[in-house]
C-alpha cells in the first residue's frame, strides 16, 4: 500500500505545470503537460491525450486549469489518512472529475478495508453499503463474502436450524450473492424437507400432496415437453397435423404454379406455330395468285411450217444372171 502511495504521489509530481497545447492544425487542448521524448501528453479531467511532438505548435504554461489546482492540493494531502483523502475527495467531486475521483475512491476504499475489524460481520455489511454506494462493486462483494462467510461459521456452532439457514439464504439473495443464496436454500431442506419458503424460493410447487420441481409438475400434469415448450398430447397432435398439412398446401401450390408455367409456354409454342403455318399458308397463295397470273397472260404461238425435203428414190436393180435367183432389192 505504501509503495503505490507513494509511485502515486511521484507520478504526480513530474507533470508540468502548464496546461494548453496549441496544435499545427488547429484547435487547442486543456490539461496537465508533460513531455516525453518525442511525445506531448495532455492529462485532461476524463481521460489523457498523446500527440506526436512534430504536430504541437506550442505549449502554453503560463495557464492554470483544475488539474493543476489538483496537483497542488495533492501535494499538501496525506494519502494515509482518511480525513484527508475524504477532504480532497469532496473537491474532487464538486468539480466532477471522474477518473481522479475513482482512484481517489479506490485508495479510501483500500485504507478503509485495512481498518476493519474482519472478525466483526457488522462492519464489512457498513463497509460493503458505503463501497457499493461509492462505485466500488468488488470490494463490496468482498465484505459481503467475508460476512456471510462469519455468519455461516457461527451457524456451523449451533443445532442444524432450516429457519435459520433460510433466513441467511433471504440475506445473500438480498446482498446479490445468488449462488450462495441457492445454498443456503438447500441446506435449509435438507434440514427440513417440508420447509415452505425453502422450498419455494427454490421453484417448487407443491402439486398433489407432494413437493415437485416444475417440470415434475408438468409431467404429472400430463404435458409433455415439445421444441422447449409444454404442452398436452393433442397438441403436440395438432400443431404435427398443421404443419403436414401446410407443407402439403405448399406442395400443390408448386405444382398448380408449375401447371402454370407449362400452360403458358404451351400457348406461347402453340402461338408460335401457328404463327409459322400462317405464314406458309400467305407464302402459298401468293405463289398460287402469281401463277394465275402468269396463266390468264399466256398467248399460245402461230405453228410453224418447215418444209421437208422429198426423200430420194433407190436406184433400180441391176440384170441377174440366168439360173441364180433374184437378189432381193433393198427397200
Amino acid at each position: 500500500m505504501r509503495i503505490l502511495i507513494l509511485s502515486f504521489t511521484l507520478s504526480c509530481a513530474t507533470l508540468a505545470s502548464a496546461d494548453e497545447v496549441q496544435l499545427k492544425g488547429g484547435g487547442k487542448v486543456s490539461g496537465v503537460v508533460e513531455e516525453l521524448g518525442d511525445k506531448v501528453i495532455v492529462r485532461m479531467e476524463h481521460g489523457t491525450l498523446t500527440f506526436p511532438k512534430d504536430q504541437v505548435e506550442q505549449i502554453d504554461r503560463a495557464k492554470s486549469s483544475v488539474l493543476q489546482e489538483y496537483q497542488q492540493r495533492l501535494q499538501t494531502v496525506d494519502l494515509t489518512r482518511i480525513d484527508q483523502i475524504e477532504a480532497l475527495l469532496k473537491w474532487v467531486d464538486q468539480r466532477k472529475m471522474g477518473n481522479v475521483g475513482r482512484d481517489l475512491r479506490e485508495r479510501l476504499g483500500r485504507l478503509r478495508w485495512d481498518g476493519l475489524d474482519l472478525t466483526n460481520a457488522s462492519q464489512l455489511e457498513i463497509y460493503a453499503t458505503w463501497a457499493q454506494s461509492n462505485g466500488l462493486a468488488e470490494m463490496a462483494k468482498a465484505a459481503l463474502k467475508r460476512a456471510l462467510t462469519l455468519r455461516r461459521e457461527k451457524l456451523a456452532g449451533a443445532a442444524p436450524d432450516a429457519e435459520a439457514l433460510y433466513q441467511l439464504g433471504l440475506w445473500a439473495k438480498t446482498n446479490n450473492l445468488p449462488a450462495d443464496a441457492l445454498v443456503l436454500f438447500q441446506e435449509a431442506i435438507n434440514v427440513n424437507p417440508d420447509h415452505e419458503f425453502a422450498r419455494r424460493a427454490l421453484g417448487y410447487q407443491f402439486y398433489s400432496g407432494k413437493w415437485r420441481t416444475p417440470i415434475e409438475v408438468k409431467i404429472a400434469m400430463g404435458l409433455i415437453e415439445f421444441e422447449g415448450d409444454w404442452m398436452t398430447p393433442q397438441a403436440k397432435e395438432a400443431i404435427i397435423a398443421s404443419r403436414t398439412l401446410e407443407k402439403e398446401r405448399r406442395l400443390i401450390d408448386e405444382a398448380r404454379r408449375r401447371l402454370e408455367e407449362e400452360r403458358a409456354l404451351s400457348k406461347i409454342e402453340f402461338e408460335r406455330r401457328r404463327a409459322e403455318l400462317d405464314a406458309r399458308a400467305r407464302e402459298i397463295a401468293q405463289r398460287l395468285a402469281e401463277l394465275e397470273f402468269a396463266r390468264s397472260n399466256f398467248r399460245p404461238c402461230e405453228p410453224v411450217v418447215v418444209p421437208v425435203p422429198p426423200l430420194p428414190l433407190p436406184p433400180p436393180p441391176a440384170p441377174q444372171p440366168p439360173g441364180r435367183p433374184p437378189v432381193p432389192h433393198p427397200r
